[in-house]
């Protein structure tokens, strides 16, 4: 039998939920946004970001 799993779908956040997770101001993020440092995704009139790629770019700055 075969296995008909959809693939799982991104997770999207807001800035300000992003601004809550890394304990940064709303502007920080907005400065990552402009840098090009994160993504951004329109949804509507709403701006979004991938959840998965806010991992990635905390896992980036581990310090060791």
């Amino acid at each position: 039998m075969k296995d008909n799993k959809t693939p799982a779908r991104p997770e999207f956040i807001t800035r300000q939920q992003v601004a809550d997770w890394l304990t940064v101001s709303i502007q920080t993020v907005d400065k990552l946004l402009r840098n090009k440092v994160l993504n951004a995704y329109r949804v509507g009139r709403c701006v979004r970001l991938r959840r998965e790629e806010v991992l990635a770019y905390v896992e980036g700055r581990r310090i060791q």
